[in-house]
């Protein structure tokens, strides 16, 4: 698991399906450690090597997209944001 501080961060995604602060937090772990220069893993393999069923995954995506971090085009999903530090921050994940 992440090292990181969140305080206590309420998210809401705008597709009005919650997900929780930890769930956004694997997401990103997983798309920045197992990116193919900026595309992001399909959503089956995260589904696969995490904890996120397809609802969260799909969730988090349009939440990501509406924030500016990727841009989902058909079926392939663009990191617009270059490393996960920069993500958390612009996210306010972190101190």
């Amino acid at each position: 698991k992440s090292s990181y501080t969140l305080g206590n961060l309420a998210i809401k995604s705008n597709v009005n399906d919650d997900f929780s602060k930890d769930e956004l937090i694997e997401y990103l772990t997983y798309i920045y450690n197992n990116k193919n220069e900026n595309i992001s893993p399909g959503q089956s393999k995260i589904s696969k090597n995490t904890d996120l069923s397809y609802r969260k995954i799909k969730a988090i995506r349009y939440y990501l997209e509406d924030k500016g971090v990727l841009k989902i085009d058909d079926k392939i999903t663009y990191l617009i944001i270059d490393t996960f530090e920069k993500t958390l921050k612009m996210l306010e994940l972190e101190d």
